[in-house]
């Protein structure tokens, strides 16, 4: 039976300070590449790279990241701050989510009905502007212009 070979200064130091930081919070797989990378450059650690990417590998494989399971988290959230998909793509892009990916939580998470949610949560914030400048800024925010003039089609037909 063949042993393993025991895993090296490098993997140990790197896997330690990975497991710590994702204990505090999650992160997406590009940012924790990053943060090892910079690490991995403090202690000195040259050609490190590659045992990035298998750490990397071995925590995605092991259910530690999961971008997909983020990313639809992080679509949420920004919604309900009031920003819409196309400004939330830019930022999940930002951070390092693949964009096939990203574009799947906004299928998933920001569908018309949802941004029309986001966008009712978000009108009282700017109801001092005239309907002109609610549907510019609303657009400014990135919301589909399907979502924004169905959200006023039915407040007018309310009305």
């Amino acid at each position: 039976m063949q042993e393993k070979s025991p895993p090296s200064d490098t993997r140990q130091a790197l896997m330690r300070y990975a497991a710590n930081i994702l204990a505090a919070r999650p992160y997406f797989s590009g940012r924790l590449r990053e943060k090892l990378t910079l690490r991995a450059a403090k202690l000195n650690l040259s050609s490190a790279q590659e045992e990035i990417e298998n750490i990397i590998t071995d925590l995605k494989s092991n259910k530690f990241l999961d971008d997909r399971y983020l990313s639809q988290g992080y679509v949420r959230k920004e919604l309900n701050k009031g920003w819409g998909p196309k400004i939330i793509l830019l930022k999940l892009m930002r951070l390092g989510v693949e964009r096939d990916l990203a574009q799947e939580a906004l299928l998933t998470e920001a569908d018309l009905a949802h941004q029309k949610s986001a966008i009712a949560h978000y009108l009282p914030k700017i109801r001092r502007y005239d309907k002109r400048i609610q549907i510019n800024k609303l657009f400014q925010r990135g919301f589909n212009s399907a979502a924004v003039l169905g959200t006023f089609d039915s407040y007018a037909s309310e009305g």
